[in-house]
């Protein structure tokens, strides 16, 4: 792990859904580049809506988001995965009715890149049931495989953060020790991890 300046820093933040009903309070945080941070809680504690407030999905009432140093309070999800910030939710955010290339080719044509097809050839070298599976409708893959879907456009975006909700939840254990896997793989790639 690299000390120095947090590539993540969440500091004082309040949210909640409803006005006037914080969801969270008051919470601060630092991830380091190169680390693996995990959020612990009951369910319904705020884990996800601090992740989904850290990525611009809800508004943060009071405190900051810092990437870099950089105030990121509010910025848009577009904008975060710009400057390298990927979220993979607890639920499925494929488009359930596209293929699995179509969901995969989606990630490479907003990155626009020669780097990012090269990386979309070497996901499916490295996730061959993703491949054999290239034309089905992301919908009709397991729980799991939609959980490897996930994972293999994470691969491709090669962020410089990955916030990753409740990843294993209703998995069988085989399939949890697979995705632990690629979690150490976006770390090892250069993800700092949430």
């Amino acid at each position: 792990m690299n000390g120095g300046r947090p590539l993540l820093a969440v500091d004082g933040v309040t949210c909640g859904y409803d006005p006037g009903i914080d969801i969270i309070q008051d919470v601060s945080l630092d991830v380091l580049p190169g680390s693996v941070v995990g959020l612990i809680g009951l369910n319904g504690a705020g884990k996800s809506t601090l992740m989904r407030t850290i990525c611009g999905f809800v508004r943060c009432r009071s405190g900051r988001v810092l990437l870099d140093g950089v105030d990121a309070t509010g910025l848009p999800p577009h904008t975060l995965i710009d400057r390298g910030v990927w979220y993979i939710p607890q639920e499925s955010s494929l488009f359930p009715y596209l293929s699995v290339r179509d969901n995969l080719g989606i990630v490479v044509d907003r990155l626009r890149t020669p780097e990012a097809r090269q990386r979309y050839e070497a996901v499916l070298a490295d996730f061959p049931l993703l491949q054999e599976r290239l034309r089905m409708s992301a919908g009709n893959l397991s729980g799991g495989q939609q959980k490897m879907l996930e994972f293999a456009k994470a691969l491709i975006v090669r962020p410089r953060l990955c916030l990753i909700d409740e990843p294993t939840v209703g998995l069988a254990p085989r399939l949890a020790d697979e995705i632990y896997r690629w979690v150490e793989r976006l770390r090892h790639e250069g993800a700092s991890i949430l």
